[in-house]
């Protein structure tokens, strides 16, 4: 009988079905026991996640009309977007006669989740301008955490 032998390579490949074998059912037993992370970015904080959502363009935006309370250092945050994924109240579909719309896009800073709504970047500038102009303006604040 001339050749290789049989019994080594039968053992050799025997051994890494088992171990193939008890790889595939470790991972399925860790798969169910491991709950799914719904990190949409990871450089927006934990508590923000669920306000995100992955996105076919730009990686990831805000969910519409969403309404979410953040705990903070400083006490709990209500954060609510709007139909179009911005921050705040829902706008007017037609701004009215001589009103002054005005976007501003921007990161975690812009969106201010660790502060009241009134107190962010957009809000702001519209109280700013509002006191120096007889116009009438609204600022929707486009700011995305994780930008």
């Amino acid at each position: 009988m001339t050749g290789v032998p049989r019994k080594p390579l039968r053992t050799a490949l025997t051994a890494l079905l088992v171990l193939s074998a008890a790889l595939g059912a470790t991972e399925m037993w860790l798969r169910s026991k491991s709950k799914p992370l719904s990190i949409v970015c990871c450089q927006a904080d934990l508590p923000l996640q669920s306000l995100l959502r992955p996105s076919d363009t730009c990686h990831h935006t805000l969910r519409a009309a969403a309404d979410q309370v953040i705990v903070t250092s400083a006490g709990k945050i209500r954060v609510k977007t709007n139909s179009f994924g911005c921050r705040g109240e829902e706008p007017e579909p037609e701004p009215g006669a001589g009103t002054y719309r005005i976007l501003m896009l921007g990161d975690d800073v812009l969106f201010g989740a660790n502060v009241l709504e009134e107190r962010t970047v957009p809000a702001r500038l519209q109280q700013f301008l509002s006191k120096k102009t007889s116009r009438t303006l609204e600022v929707i604040n486009g700011g995305v955490p994780g930008y």
